[in-house]
């Protein structure tokens, strides 16, 4: 299915994965928020057959690729969760990485009985800039004045696709009865698609905003009906042979999620993945293993 605008929104767009019979039937509504540099339809593409198989709808949600405005993206998503209440049904905000963030801002936009609906999963979201290994010491300050904002433009769009870095073959998971070297290139091949087209301001725009929330305010999402933190860690970070995450420091991260959080409460879960940041298409079937545990009592 092409992706279309939502419906007088100008900063996202998203795309219905449930045949019609099992959205008739079905009460959850899942939007999905990619990552940097992520397409819903793409990035969500390994948890389709999971959420036909559950009966859940699901929504994967693209920002548009006209810079970056957090305050606006944030604001149309909650607009969708106050729909999707209006329905009758039972919204979850499914935020990978940079989603999560938003989706965190679009739970403070919405009314106190609104929240209590609504479910949230986060997955290896960052807490401020000390949490991003792509923003250490002067960068987050070149990030923080905007400076890499002179590079947009078809420069910068340049530059931007020649930082892509493909999956590393020896961490993609084989599923039972796939061929291994027709797997992988799919993989690849898929996952290098998914990075493609973005624009630079788009890119430094998230990367500013995330830099920049060096205290961004959860407290909120204390009164969501339910939160789940998934926390991306390899098993061994001293064993270059297994995934690493070399996006967000663990458990740096998870750790400053819980503090504010805290204390701790029936409503709130965590638990780690052992994959390398947000690896969805490398580790299809830990993921789908591990979403099933996150959507429980969701």
């Amino acid at each position: 299915m092409s992706s279309h605008s939502t419906n007088g929104f100008s900063h996202i767009t998203q795309e219905d994965h449930v045949p019609p019979t099992a959205r008739l039937n079905s009460k959850k509504e899942i939007f999905f928020l990619p990552g940097l540099l992520g397409y819903g339809t793409q990035q969500s593409a390994p948890f389709h057959s999971l959420m036909a198989n559950t009966g859940h709808t699901l929504y994967p949600i693209s920002y548009v690729e006209n810079g970056w405005k957090a305050g606006a993206v944030a604001l149309e998503v909650a607009l969708l969760v106050r729909d999707s209440i209006v329905r009758g049904k039972e919204p979850i905000l499914l935020g990978v990485s940079l989603g999560g963030l938003i989706a965190a801002t679009a739970v403070e936009i919405l009314a106190e009985a609104e929240r209590a609906q609504l479910t949230v999963i986060a997955v290896d979201s960052p807490y401020g800039a000390e949490t991003l290994k792509a923003v250490p010491g002067a960068m987050y300050g070149t990030f923080r004045k905007g400076i890499p904002s002179v590079l947009n433009g078809p420069i910068g769009n340049t530059v931007l696709k020649m930082m892509r870095q493909p999956p590393k073959e020896q961490f993609i998971e084989i599923p039972t009865g796939k061929n291994r070297e027709a797997h992988i290139k799919s993989v690849i091949t898929d996952a290098m698609e998914g990075l493609d087209g973005h624009s630079w301001s788009t890119w430094s725009g998230q990367m500013k905003w995330m830099s920049a929330l060096e205290q961004p305010s959860l407290v909120a999402l204390r009164g969501v009906k339910r939160f789940v933190y998934l926390e991306c860690k390899p098993l061994d970070e001293n064993d270059p042979g297994t995934p690493n995450n070399n996006v967000v420091v663990q458990p740096l991260a998870k750790e400053r999620w819980q503090r504010v959080l805290s204390p701790q409460r029936s409503n709130i879960a965590y638990h780690t993945v052992h994959t390398d940041h947000c690896g969805f298409l490398e580790a299809q079937v830990t993921w789908e293993r591990a979403m099933r545990i996150a959507l429980v009592g969701a």
